[in-house]
């Protein structure tokens, strides 16, 4: 039994290299800096997904407002890939 995740690091390099252009070292600082009551969601199919139900999915920031920082967005962006790791472990799991 096992599972399989599409979109993890890829999502940093992506965001690292398209967006931000700092090295990741300095994208964890941003994220640990950014204010925790300032919330957004980071769906991470920027390849799309393997997982049947999901194979249609992309990529989307969800709830970005005009208070959103490059540390939200890199936060999000981590909570993500960790969210998806937990959907795929419970699977396993059960």
């Amino acid at each position: 039994m096992g599972s399989a995740i599409n979109n993890a690091g890829i999502n940093l390099r992506w965001l690292r290299d398209n967006i931000f252009n700092i090295s990741y070292d300095e994208m964890v600082k941003e994220a640990l800096n950014a204010d925790t009551h300032v919330k957004s969601v980071f769906l991470p199919y920027i390849t799309g997904e393997v997982q049947r139900d999901w194979q249609h999915s992309f990529c989307v920031y969800f709830g970005l407002k005009n208070n959103h920082t490059k540390g939200h967005l890199i936060k999000a962006g981590l909570e993500g890939v960790a969210y998806s790791l937990m959907m795929l472990f419970e699977s396993v799991k059960d």
